[in-house]
């Protein structure tokens, strides 16, 4: 009896009862935990919702106001811990933080004298409550329990109440969710063991299997209505048309190339403008040089009646919210924001602020005649950016807004500068530690991020070995970091990752030697292999604290003993080797020596050591190299510290033509964009700014796969032949970080085929139009990335064209089995179709209630429908959705939503005698597929309200053609981009023909909890019958319904079914005493039959453990991999039954953790519906949860099944040994009938080795035959440099400047300007 009462104590202390659960809202809803390595916020340690790492990135993105005591900062602190708060879901959901009123009195007492963008915070607001609020807090009083407080006297004192007596009486008193009553289940079977039975065989494991895919092949009948869909689908007539494959790539080609161009001419209007707009105030009054520092002005920090200013809320005109821009924007005027480190005071800034005012006429027009563009901006060399349309900048953590700074974007960058080579140099030597080398690292990243991929980049770590105090040898070495030792890598964002790991992972140790370090230096510049091409300048940075001595334990020397006798005693004395007293002759001469005036390197160098004794070394090789010397005291703000280097890439060439960055993350929020940037000039011909302009990669997506069919698929690259557009690659709206962008033969050819793809590249990079025919592997996808991709053989064609006036090429690949169009014509039958409702149901019973008076009760509109959580749906009526590119104008659709809701239903409900529909290349609004596939699916809604025999609940029943109609019952709304072709069930059924495929385990997005989709193909009309038996009989492989189907996919009907009823559904097709889940005792141990149903690429389907999963851990239900949960049995079925082939895919867009997952406690505020998406989006706050995943490189493992292999097995069932570090039993694995399934059964099977917490082996076991996603790590050479160079890049034309450079000697400073520096060079060429 104790044991089962601990037992009991044990399940509720991991049940969620009805008592208040802690968990971290501001972390996914994670469960809090004890992290006794908190270096802030140390009096969380005992219970704490965040972990060291992630707190250690967030404490640095918050910078104190100015002239903030201690005692202000000590409160801005306490504020920034309640990221670590356990109790943080009493007051932040929604990115919202609500502090007490009480707590704000406190800050604003403590930080009235601090300064806060320009104003001092006592003077600006009169109470804490208006400076909370107006650093956009919500503030309630203290005693409503449910804000932010903290009293510093109870730091490292709060103690959290133990809860395990309450847990306990809730777990007695059924309080708990009832999810965990099959955890109690379970266990308490454990108790009771039943006989031992005869051992399984074969042909038992076999007849499951059979009784298996009747249950589920009679579901998929009964629910899916396969037969009765094929047939409304064969009674139909289809139209087949040839396709031009060339008329087709030149349309979307000319399509892009007209998305391209207005972007393309609103920059250059907006750039002439500027420099027109620039002119005048050169002739002004109000004109100030921008050389000229000494002026000031009296800061504006008031109402502002005549310009928006980010950073103060109240200049900002009304705001509204914008679907299109993803918050509150303004499109009456343009809104300014300046750096942290810029002065308002600063004459020349309020003068930018002045004369760009007159931009906000042509932003206006601009986006009025092209909707599909995004941000408009303008950034100055002050680092002053005016953006259209305004809106309110974003906040930290502190509730002040981010510092943003253009000067360092790749934009601005890479168009005030051609490419360049450029090598950073690190001092890593012991002196380095500590905050100079914080500060050193800090500059390193600033510069490596401002580069672009047509810029080249390496890193070198340079020191050298020494004798430590008691004369331990220590070698080190200078060493280049990129993993390309001889040359120049492209600055990629995976290169720029990869070099910035490298950074991070140095300790500085070591000797200031840096001979070898510049030596390694000048080789790459003169001797780079590849050789360097295509760059205009070369740049060589070097951060050092320019010391000559590295402290006591740095020695250039070993120690000696000495012994001396007294008194018949030996004493013997240690003495340390000598100090190390550098000399840097070798390295100036090393350099200067082989720095020739052409192809010169410039050399630009920093000390991070105050005070004169470290200036000597940088100086001097700076101002005797053609660069510039400067000084950094802080990791912050490193752009201004950094001014004389960027300077000189905007002075010293005169960069004229558009530049289009690769895609990139928006820090706006628009995710990923690209963007054309131009500079702009004064009349003496000087860099005032950079004017640029955004477009979603979203848009693009659409352009190219708007006119697809079948398995037609199209694809996007850049003149270096990098991938930006192809299916392989993940939508961008799934992306979170900048991505990074494969070559295309890493997507086109499969170990090196088809080999004529490398003609079709040579042709597309050339810029031509043609077609090129190809026989070799072809990609099918298998589902989702994670599934794979399996290879086809088949004749494929490539169509291809520039996108004139673009550095981008693309193309679309035509199989020969889509060489026609097909499409359902529009059925006779239409008057007799019950009326079709869009998926708008929210409007129906809203802004359209006046149109559609009785639609809201048609549609039988509910909330809160049992089963559906808090979802909105019709549950009388479908529903349809059309995706994109259903529209002939997808991107106004995205934009716009138009055609609204009222047109697409009229158009719907129409037919051709009262609405002609001419199609996208005729003028049409629609594509011409469109109304007679709603129209087609229409007749679905009768059949699938009428299923009195079906046997399991059904949450969502839905079909989707290949036209882009998404049909769904009950009807609900999806987002608007949502295209059912590129959904995971649709492709898997694709990949499954003449089979029901059912999908791995997944949470509903509708709310309604863990489901399994179970989909199947349904095939257009065939062009003749052919009657059949099995479908041997049929050429295609398939026989429905005595009918043979045709080749052409109309599309793919599907339904899904919530867990718990599809788990028994399956489990009552087994029987017997040693039954799926039976316990007996066999070997003098406990047993049972472990059951596991897998997909055709090995996830699990089919599993108890998933079944007692909670909703909220999805890492344990969604995509098991079985070999996670049996390696053995995985391993021994793939390697010696062959029943599944592994492989391995690199994946460019891949996701990595900060920090280790954890499964969330509950689902409250997490966004799952469409609808929740356009809730969170309007009201979030500005204090945004933590992002646990960044974008990396990773090696994706995948299986699939190997067709046949079962049949030439005795008897269709593998069987072997299960026994292994994990447990023991034996297996049998057989196919599931009709399906994409397979059972496996291990009978006899026992866990205790598994559960041994030190069993590492059945860890290692597990892994071994997983599949899962594994980061890449330093693969940036095999994946930029090795498949072919980048092209030739044309340099802008050199003014032959040469920066202002102060030389600090021992005893005196040298002012080095372009006439000193060429007059020393003829002087020591006379003297030497």
């Amino acid at each position: 009896m104790r044991t089962v009462f601990l037992l009991l104590v044990s399940i509720a202390s991991v049940c969620k009862g009805a008592v208040n659960v802690q968990y971290c809202p501001f972390f996914g809803n994670r469960a809090p935990s004890p992290q006794a390595n908190l270096e802030n916020c140390t009096w969380f340690s005992d219970m704490s919702c965040c972990r060291n790492e992630e707190i250690s990135s967030i404490f640095p993105t918050v910078l104190p106001p100015d002239k903030a005591s201690k005692s202000c900062l000590d409160y801005i602190r306490f504020q920034m811990c309640f990221v670590c708060d356990p109790q943080q879901a009493n007051y932040y959901a929604n990115d919202r933080l609500t502090l007490c009123e009480e707590y704000c009195n406190d800050m604003y007492s403590a930080c009235s004298g601090a300064q806060l963008e320009g104003q001092t915070i006592g003077d600006a607001y009169s109470t804490g409550k208006e400076y909370c609020q107006a650093l956009s807090f919500d503030v309630v009083s203290q005693t409503t329990g449910e804000c932010f407080t903290f009293d510093p006297a109870n730091a490292g004192s709060r103690l959290l109440p133990s809860s395990v007596v309450l847990l306990l009486l809730a777990s007695f008193l059924g309080l708990f969710d009832r999810r965990y009553f099959g955890i109690l289940i379970v266990v308490l079977s454990l108790l009771v063991v039943r006989g031992r039975g005869q051992a399984l065989t074969s042909a038992d494991v076999k007849t499951w299997a059979q009784a298996i895919g009747s249950q589920l092949t009679g579901l998929a009948r009964d629910g899916l209505k396969v037969a009765d869909t094929q047939r409304a689908f064969d009674m139909n007539s289809f139209l087949s048309e040839n396709i031009s494959g060339l008329e087709m790539v030149k349309r979307i080609a000319s399509g892009l190339e007209a998305f391209f161009n207005q972007k393309q001419k609103a920059v250059q209007a907006l750039a002439d403008e500027a420099e027109k707009l620039y002119q005048d105030f050169e002739r002004s009054d109000y004109y100030v040089s921008p050389d000229d520092s000494s002026r000031t002005v009296t800061p504006n920090t008031g109402l502002r009646t005549d310009y928006s200013d980010a950073d103060f809320p109240n200049s900002l005109l009304q705001t509204s919210y914008s679907d299109v821009f993803k918050q509150k924007v303004s499109f009456n005027r343009s809104v300014i924001k300046l750096p942290d480190a810029v002065s308002r005071s600063d004459a020349r800034v309020a003068a930018e602020i002045r004369w760009t005012n007159g931009l906000d006429d042509l932003f206006k027009k601009n986006y009025q005649s092209d909707s599909s563009l995004r941000w408009q901006y303008f950034a100055t060399t002050r680092g002053m950016i005016r953006v259209y349309p305004s809106y309110e900048w974003g906040r930290n953590f502190a509730g002040f807004h981010r510092d943003y700074d253009p000067r360092i974007r790749p934009w601005y960058v890479s168009s005030t500068s051609g490419p360049k080579n450029v090598m950073i140099i690190l001092d890593c030597s012991s002196s380095m530690v500590g905050t100079r080398w914080q500060i050193a690292k800090a500059a390193a990243k600033t510069i490596l991020n401002t580069l672009t991929q047509q810029d080249y980049v390496n890193v070198i770590c340079t020191r050298d070995s020494y004798y430590s105090y008691y004369s331990h040898y220590r070698y080190r070495t200078s060493r280049t970091l990129g993993c390309l030792k001889s040359g120049l890598l492209p600055a990629t964002t995976s290169v720029k990752r990869d070099l910035m790991e490298k950074i991070d992972e140095i300790e500085p140790d070591g000797r200031s030697l840096f001979v070898d370090g510049f030596r390694m230096a000048m080789n790459v510049f003169q001797f780079s292999q590849p050789p360097l091409k295509g760059s205009c300048q070369n740049v060589a940075i070097f951060l050092t604290d320019g010391l000559r001595q590295d402290g006591n334990d740095v020695r250039c020397e070993p120690g000696y003993y000495t012994y001396s006798y007294s008194n018949g005693h030996t004493t013997r004395t240690y003495h340390p080797g000598k100090k190390c007293n550098e000399e840097w002759d070798e390295v100036w001469e090393e350099v200067a020596g082989r720095n020739p005036i052409s192809d010169k390197v410039h050399f630009f160098a920093y000390s991070v050591v105050s005070g004169d004794s470290g200036k000597s070394l940088p100086s001097r090789l700076a101002c005797e190299n053609y660069g510039s010397y400067g000084e950094l005291y802080s990791p912050f703000n490193t752009y201004e510290n950094l001014t004389n280097y960027y300077d000189f890439l905007a002075q010293s060439t005169k960069a004229t033509s558009m530049v289009w960055t690769a895609p990139y993350v928006d820090v706006f929020g628009l995710g990923l964009l690209v963007t054309i940037a131009v500079p702009v000039f004064s009349s003496d011909q000087r860099v005032v700014g950079v004017m640029a302009v955004d477009a979603t990669l979203e848009g693009i997506e659409n352009l190219l796969n708007a006119r697809t069919w079948g398995s037609v698929y199209s694809f996007l690259i850049n003149k270096d032949g990098e991938t930006v557009v192809h299916p392989r690659l993940k939508p961008s709206a799934e992306l979170i970080d900048d991505p990074v962008y494969p070559k295309i033969e890493e997507l086109e050819q499969n170990d090196g085929k088809p080999t004529a793809f490398s003609t079709v590249l040579t042709n597309m990079l050339a810029g031509k139009n043609g077609s090129f025919a190809v026989t070799g592997p072809r990609f099918v996808a298998k589902g989702d990335f994670q599934d794979g991709f399996e290879y086809v053989t088949t004749k494929s064609t490539y169509y291809y064209a520039p996108v004139k006036t673009t550095d981008y090429y693309m193309a679309i690949n035509i199989p020969e089995i889509d060489t026609q169009y097909h499409q359902a014509n529009e059925p006779n039958n239409v008057d007799m179709l019950p009326t079709t409702y869009y998926y708008r149901i929210d409007e129906y019973n809203g802004i359209l209630r006046n149109d559609f008076p009785d639609a809201s009760r048609i549609l039988g509109i509910r909330q809160g429908e049992v089963g559906y959580a808090d979802l909105t749906i019709s549950v009388e009526k479908s529903v349809v959705k059309l995706a994109p590119k259903a529209f002939c104008d997808p991107l106004r659709f995205l934009v716009e939503e138009y055609p609204g809701t009222k047109d697409v239903h009229e158009f719907l409900n129409s037919n051709l005698n009262l609405t002609a529909n001419p199609g996208c290349f005729n003028g049409g609004t629609y594509a011409r597929a469109t109304r007679p596939d709603s129209q087609l699916t229409s007749q679905l809604e009768t059949i699938w309200k009428n299923r009195p025999d079906l046997p399991a609940k059904v949450a969502w029943t839905y079909i989707g053609t290949q036209s882009g109609v998404w049909r769904v019952f009950p009807g609900a709304i999806v987002s608007r981009a949502y295209d059912p072709t590129a959904r995971p069930w649709y492709k898997r059924a694709v990949a499954n023909l003449g089979k029901l495929a059912l999908s791995s385990v997944y949470l509903d997005a509708g709310g309604v909890g863990k489901v399994v989709t179970f989909s199947e193909v349904i095939y257009q009309a065939p062009s003749s019958v052919v009657n059949c038996a099995t479908n041997s009989q049929c050429l295609t492989g398939v026989c429905r319904s005595g009918r043979c189907t045709s080749e052409h996919v109309a599309g793919v009907v599907a339904l899904d079914v919530r867990y718990a009823d599809f788990y028994q559904y399956v489990l009552l097709a087994t029987t017997g005493d040693r039954k799926c889940g039976a316990r007996y005792a066999c070997n003098g141990k406990e047993c049972q039959t472990k059951c596991y149903i897998i997909n055709d690429v090995g996830r699990i389907v089919f599993d108890d453990g998933i079944l007692n999963a909670a909703d909220e851990d999805e890492r344990s239900y969604l995509d098991v991999p079985f070999g996670y949960r049996e390696g053995k049995v995985m391993t021994d079925v793939t390697y010696n039954g062959d029943l599944f082939e592994r492989s391995v895919q690199r994946d460019f867009q891949g996701l990595c953790s900060v920090t280790p997952y954890a499964p969330r406690v509950t689902n409250d505020d997490v966004v799952f519906t469409a609808a929740q998406e356009r809730d969170y989006v309007r009201n979030r706050g500005d204090i945004r949860r933590f992002r646990n995943q960044f974008g990396c490189v990773q090696d994706a493992v995948s299986f699939a099944d190997v067709p046949g292999t079962l049949e030439i097995v005795n008897g269709g069932v593998l069987d072997g040994s299960a026994r292994g570090p994990c447990g023991e039993g034996n297996y049998f694995v057989t196919s599931v009938p009709d399906t994409n399934l397979y059972l496996v059964v291990i009978d006899s099977w026992n866990d205790d080795a598994k559960n041994n917490a030190f069993n590492f082996n059945c860890h290692i076991a597990n892994r071994v035959s997983t599949a899962g996603a594994f980061r890449v790590v330093n693969q940036t050479c095999s994946d930029d440099v090795q498949t072919h160079e980048k092209s030739d890049e044309q340099c802008p034309p050199e003014l032959g400047y040469t920066p202002l450079c102060q030389q600090f000697n021992e005893a005196h400073v040298v002012i080095y300007s372009s006439c000193t520096l060429l007059l020393s060079l003829v002087v020591s060429y006379f003297i030497y």
